[in-house]
C-alpha cells in the first residue's frame, strides 16, 4: 500500500476515459456535446458506502445516486466534471472528483446516465 492508502494491486479493471468537445448542430446551430474515448486506464471500481458521509455529500445534483466510486491515477483532465467513464459497456457521469495524496490518485463520483 503506497503512501496514500491507495492498494495499486486493487486497480485491476480497465475503464474509459471519455472527453467532451463542443459542437454545433448543423440545421438549428445549437451546441452538442460530443464524447470520444481519450484513455483506457486501470482503476478500482467499487460500490459506493453509504454510511461514508463525504461519499454521499459530494454530489451536485440534487437527485444524483452514485452507483460507481472509481479510483484511477490522477488525470488533470477529469477535474472537469462533464467528462464520463465506460465501465463494462456501461457509460457514467462523473459527479464528483476527490483528488487524493498529492494529485497522486483520484477518487471518481459516478452516476448512471439511465
Amino acid at each position: 500500500m503506497g503512501c496514500s492508502g491507495i492498494d495499486i494491486g486493487q486497480m485491476n479493471r480497465r475503464v474509459s476515459v471519455l472527453s467532451y468537445s463542443v459542437t454545433k448542430h448543423a440545421d438549428t446551430k445549437e451546441e452538442i456535446l460530443v464524447y470520444t474515448t481519450v484513455a483506457n486506464v486501470w482503476a478500482k471500481v467499487e460500490q459506493p458506502d453509504r454510511t461514508n458521509f463525504s461519499e454521499s455529500t459530494i454530489l451536485t445534483r440534487e437527485t444524483a445516486e452514485v452507483r460507481q466510486v472509481v479510483t484511477i491515477r490522477y488525470m488533470a483532465l477529469l477535474n472537469d466534471q462533464k467528462n464520463r467513464l465506460g465501465i463494462d459497456g456501461v457509460t457514467y457521469d462523473i459527479e464528483g472528483v476527490n483528488v487524493i495524496g498529492n494529485k497522486q490518485y483520484m477518487k471518481l463520483f459516478c452516476i448512471d446516465l439511465t
